[in-house]
């Protein structure tokens, strides 16, 4: 008996915090505040996929290829 009015309790004292938080904190504010939130996510997630499915080949690889190397100003006076 007395483990069940513990595990009631224990149950209930979640719930309180919760009604004790939102008597002091808008509910229209706190749904505001939590779709702001989700929008920032979403961006980043969005700007994150748009970057990695580019139409370009921007690989590293492929722009090592065409690189060529230029002689410094040291290296054209010893010949």
């Amino acid at each position: 008996m007395i483990t069940r009015l513990l595990l009631i309790i224990t149950a209930l004292f979640p719930v309180g915090i919760a009604g004790g938080f939102l008597l002091y904190v808008s509910v229209l504010s706190l749904l505001t505040a939590i779709t702001v939130m989700i929008a920032l996510v979403a961006t980043l997630v969005l700007g994150y996929w748009a970057g990695s499915n580019s139409l370009g080949d921007h690989s590293p690889a492929s722009k090592m290829q065409h690189l060529s190397v230029i002689n410094s100003p040291g290296d054209a006076y010893r010949s």
